[in-house]
């Protein structure tokens, strides 16, 4: 807009020589300086301005709300009549003060913040933003705006994408009905105290209540002045594995149904959880990607303290489309399994190559079971075969609990 009124100047210039107008002089002279003060105020607009972004929280849940916090700075003495910031924000998550804009990217949203600054002031807005969806998501890039009193020139620059939140899956509770006298986690169930191998110590950690007195490192602990326990390898523990499908539509297609997967890994979190607090060694493995590593995600099964953090982790990063059929890692993984294992498979399309390597383990000495997500009523024990079903009747945004029919 300042070159409109540059060639406005000069042609007042140009057509006060030939009026002998002194009034057009001056006008065009006052044009000229509007136009340089407005230049240099413009060019100096975002020198020494600073913008900060931060999250209140990097890790939420479903459901939950977190504050985003916008700081601006001008650490200089030239006053800003107008600053404009627009952050880009994923759609995932909502802003509950006001409304959000949509962005170039239609998976993204933006929010625009404007204000005046002045000389080495500081202005701080702050955004309650609810997260709707499970993910790893990052904010940003955000542009900043600013320039003259009147307008005429406009400084702008963008700061690289910043910040990320990590939206965990709700945890729900799992209800068995009591035909099945919870047998899904196998026989290992009823242990309430898991084996473990004496002759493969892997180190100590702090004594908890309930832990077997024979395993106090009594040295350690007089050494610390706190008991002591020892901590054996826990791959000689019985376990309870998890094999995540996230296919959700028969072969050969590509597409996917969202609500079958989100319904999937509530499942495969709340019955991880429940076996955690039934203190069995538990993992989780997923036949889609990771976008962490080249490989898939995965944790093994543990009974470290965080072992459940480490599952939300991987349930958060969970994405629509396989890397590989479930069968091919069921097939994989069930070969390194200790005898005794038990391995559940969560699909929502079950096939036969699937249940028959669960059928090979079932063999083998593992306790398994199928469960089918968005099934109907449908055989229990095919072919010897446990299997379970989730109805999908009620919206998983709405779930309350998880049912195992």
């Amino acid at each position: 807009m300042g070159s409109y009124w540059i060639l406005i100047a000069a042609a007042l210039l140009l057509a006060s020589g030939p009026l002998n107008s002194v009034p057009l002089l001056l006008i065009s002279v006052l044009l000229f300086i509007l136009a340089g003060v407005s230049r240099l105020w413009a060019h100096y607009s975002l020198t020494r301005l600073d913008c900060e972004f931060a999250l209140s929280s990097s890790r939420a849940f479903t459901g939950d709300a977190v504050e985003l916090v916008v700081r601006v700075t001008n650490w200089k003495g030239l006053p800003l009549p107008w600053v404009s910031v627009l952050q880009e924000i994923p759609r995932e998550v909502t802003v509950l003060e006001e409304a959000s804009h949509r962005s170039i990217d239609p998976g993204r949203a933006t929010i625009r913040s404007d204000f005046s600054l002045g000389w080495y002031h500081r202005i701080t807005r702050k955004y309650t933003l609810r997260c709707d969806r499970r993910g790893y998501f990052n904010f940003g890039p955000s542009t900043i705006r600013s320039g003259d009193l009147f307008g005429l020139y406009t400084q702008l620059t963008e700061i690289e994408p910043h910040g990320d939140l990590t939206i965990y899956p709700r945890v729900l509770p799992v209800i068995y009905p009591r035909a099945l006298s919870r047998e899904l986690h196998g026989s290992i169930r009823a242990k309430r105290h898991p084996l473990v191998d004496t002759t493969r110590p892997m180190g100590t950690r702090e004594y908890l209540a309930g832990d077997d007195l024979r395993h106090i490192h009594w040295k350690a602990s007089a050494r610390l002045g706190r008991l002591q326990t020892r901590v054996y390898d826990v791959s000689a523990t019985p376990s309870f594995v998890i094999f995540l499908d996230v296919r959700t539509v028969p072969r050969p297609r590509y597409d996917a149904r969202i609500d079958l997967l989100e319904l999937g890994v509530l499942t495969a979190t709340a019955l991880a959880n429940d076996a955690l607090e039934n203190r069995l060694s538990t993992g989780v493995y997923v036949n889609g990607p990771s976008r962490f590593n080249s490989g898939l995600i995965q944790v093994p099964p543990s009974q470290n303290p965080d072992q459940f953090s480490l599952i939300l982790e991987a349930m958060a990063d969970v994405g629509p489309f396989e890397a590989t059929p479930i069968s091919r890692l069921l097939r994989t993984q069930g070969k390194g399994l200790r005898w005794g294992t038990a391995v559940l498979v969560v699909t929502a399309v079950p096939d036969e190559s699937t249940t028959m390597i669960l059928t090979q383990l079932q063999s083998a000495g593992h306790s398994v079971g199928l469960v089918q997500i968005g099934a109907s009523n449908g055989a229990r024990f095919a072919s010897g075969l446990p299997i379970y079903s989730v109805s999908d009747e009620v919206d998983w945004t709405e779930l309350q609990t998880i049912t195992i029919e």
